[in-house]
């Protein structure tokens, strides 16, 4: 599918990334430090929290993808038709796993919230971490504020990041709405419509 070397693309970059990112490697590409994240993303847990809330009175729906070893199982709630939150369980293998959360405003991803294992640190020595992250992105899919740890440390967050990962939540979209139209109409859940487009970095 057209679709692949795009995801495999966008793993490549990342993982180079997390390795240049982790080894404190200088360049252009580096990732910053968010100093305003604060506020916002506290916002955003709030608001959150009150979502999760209500998904037991939403509209679920459930699939599955794959993409080479790496394997993809989602919930989507919707209210009124409209999408709120998505849920993935991504698992890579050797590559580590991750649970996700992406809460949606219209058809655009805003906010994330990440846990799970990662492989990190340099070239020579890459060590499997625990992640946790959270993504307030604008509604371009663009980086507005960003927290990451490692294994309990603070690390920064990059720009391509935030591109990956909101590419990411909406492709997870589009499998979802595909998976959602097959539910509605009594066809086989189409769970191959958008495959995973694991992109874990420091």
């Amino acid at each position: 599918m057209s679709r692949y070397p795009i995801a495999i693309a966008l793993l490549t970059v990342t993982a180079l990334g997390l390795l240049a990112g982790c080894s404190g490697a200088p360049g252009r590409g580096r990732a910053r430090v968010l100093r305003t994240a604060a506020d916002s993303l506290a916002d955003w847990r709030a608001r959150a929290d009150s979502i999760d809330g209500t998904l037991a009175s939403l509209q679920k729906v459930e699939g599955e993808q794959k993409l080479g070893g790496a394997t993809s199982k989602y919930t989507a709630w919707y209210e009124g038709g409209t999408l709120r939150v998505i849920r993935e369980d991504l698992s890579m293998g050797p590559q580590g796993s991750r649970t996700s959360r992406f809460y949606f405003l219209g058809d655009a991803p805003r906010f994330a919230i990440e846990s799970g294992t990662v492989l990190a640190g340099s070239v020579e020595a890459p060590a499997m971490k625990k992640l946790e992250r959270e993504m307030l992105f604008d509604p371009y899919g663009r980086l507005a504020a960003g927290s990451k740890t490692l294994d309990g440390t603070r690390a920064p967050v990059a720009d391509f990041e935030a591109i990956a990962l909101a590419g990411h939540a909406q492709q997870l979209r589009l499998a979802a709405l595909v998976a959602k139209s097959g539910a509605l109409s009594g066809a086989p859940p189409q769970g191959r419509a958008a495959p995973p487009t694991p992109e874990p970095g420091p």
